[in-house]
């Protein structure tokens, strides 16, 4: 029997589930208004900047560990040991343009995951809203063009 299979059938699994967590995220980011940590001040006021925090968190995550390696392993049998070299496959794949911007993603996962400080909120939720969401929207039509070029379609 064919390894390849199997392994692609979970590449597709995994594609379905970040596609999921990303549109989400992207839904959030789209309707949230800017963070002025000034005026919310309630649980109510927070709350969708929390959603959008959290939503983000699972997307990136999903994103970078089962799916990128699942394509990265379907591509050579092999997964790369680091976040940079898994982002440079996918970049080499035309997956995504910007290998740093990725990675300060995903240091921005990480600190909203640990440490989301008090001062850095509005300048990371304005990322989530901007720049992040920008690079997210890039990605998600080259993720399908990626699987539709496998005989995948959505």
């Amino acid at each position: 029997m064919d390894k390849k299979v199997p392994l692609e059938i979970l590449a597709h699994q995994y594609r379905d589930k970040a596609k999921k967590a990303l549109e989400l995220f992207l839904h959030s980011a789209r309707k949230v208004p800017p963070f002025k940590f000034s005026v919310l001040k309630t649980p109510e006021d927070l709350e969708p900047y929390d959603a959008l925090a959290g939503r983000f968190e699972r997307a990136i995550e999903l994103t970078l560990n089962p799916l990128l390696k699942s394509i990265e392993f379907v591509e050579t049998g092999s997964s790369s040991e680091t976040i940079r070299d898994k982002l440079n496959f996918a970049a080499k794949l035309d997956l995504i343009d910007d290998v740093e911007l990725w990675l300060e993603m995903r240091a921005a996962r990480n600190r909203i995951a640990h440490e989301y400080l008090p001062e850095q909120i509005e300048i990371v939720q304005d990322l989530l809203r901007t720049r992040y969401r920008e690079e997210i929207e890039k990605f998600l039509p080259r993720l399908e063009k990626y699987f539709k070029k496998r005989g995948v379609t959505p």
